[in-house]
């Protein structure tokens, strides 16, 4: 076998013969083609077999992505298919096709898998050519943040909250669950500062498609602001949106120079760990009246 690079046209060259179930094929380490395994001599070593995928292979990668995920929505419904036996494969594709924003992750990570397949072939052409494995990337890391700013597009606009109370109650509400008292009054004690100091806004996040997927409502001063709420839709929950909003929050924040903080309404919020995580703490606890 004369040994050669692995460049990245050879892995996606690679990862194409491997998707190619119409007829096995084989790597010529020489030419760097590939070739049709009845069309090249036996015992050849010029010519390596190129990882081996099939129905088999990609039903157990369907099975890793719908187990990794943490959206329930979606989880169950691709759970369901896999066990119905009932084509599968057709029914996945249709499903993920149903969610742009799955179907871009299901590729994303259909890609990395393979990519990670082919790397770890060719550490075994290197070690039997004597060679040291090349360090692979570990399975646990999945940054979705640069596919999260690919799918979504992000704005900020003016809100004038007096027009849209019943909206931002309903998204508080659900936030909360049924404490609707501190509900009602976070939001009449944010509308109390509605003056010409003060400029509520909305950082939106939309599908690349047009739909609303997540937004925060944050009200700042000329030197300070506050974010009131962080509202995900339920189906695009879990994929590291909100954490991604409060993020671009704090950026905006410290490009003006402002002092900032995240006021989470309800007990045992959803957000306070991720915050945690983010290195911030808590400044202070509010417990509104009876």
């Amino acid at each position: 076998m004369e040994f050669f690079e692995l460049s990245p046209e050879l892995i996606e060259l690679i990862i194409f013969g491997m998707e190619n179930q119409e007829e096995k094929q084989v790597f010529d380490t020489r030419s760097l083609v590939l070739c049709k395994k009845s069309s090249v001599p036996e015992n050849d070593e010029r010519y390596v077999d190129i990882p081996q995928w099939g129905p088999a292979q990609g039903y157990r990668l369907m099975e890793t992505f719908v187990a990794n995920l943490k959206n329930p929505l979606y989880k169950q419904e691709l759970r369901d298919i896999l066990v119905s036996g009932d084509r599968v494969f057709r029914r996945f594709k249709d499903a993920i096709k149903a969610h742009p924003f799955l179907e871009r992750k299901w590729y994303w990570f259909k890609e990395k898998q393979l990519k990670r397949e082919v790397m770890e072939w060719y550490n075994r052409l290197r070690e039997l050519a004597g060679l040291e494995s090349l360090p692979l990337e570990p399975d646990d890391v999945l940054d979705m943040s640069d596919l999260i700013e690919e799918s979504f597009s992000f704005s900020d606009r003016k809100v004038d909250i007096v027009k849209e109370k019943a909206f931002l109650y309903e998204k508080l509400a659900e936030s909360v669950g049924e404490d609707l008292r501190v509900v009602t009054k976070h939001l009449f004690y944010t509308m109390a500062l509605y003056d010409d100091n003060i400029r509520h806004n909305m950082l939106e996040c939309f599908l690349l498609e047009g739909d609303l997927a997540a937004f925060c409502w944050y009200y700042e001063t000329d030197d300070f602001m506050c974010l009131n709420l962080i509202y995900v839709f339920s189906e695009f929950r879990d994929m590291g949106i909100g954490t991604l909003l409060v993020e671009k929050f704090c950026n905006m924040a410290e490009e003006k120079g402002k002092s900032y903080v995240i006021r989470l309404v309800g007990k045992g919020h959803p957000f306070s760990d991720k915050l945690k995580n983010m290195g911030m703490g808590k400044i202070e606890e509010t417990v509104f009246p009876v």
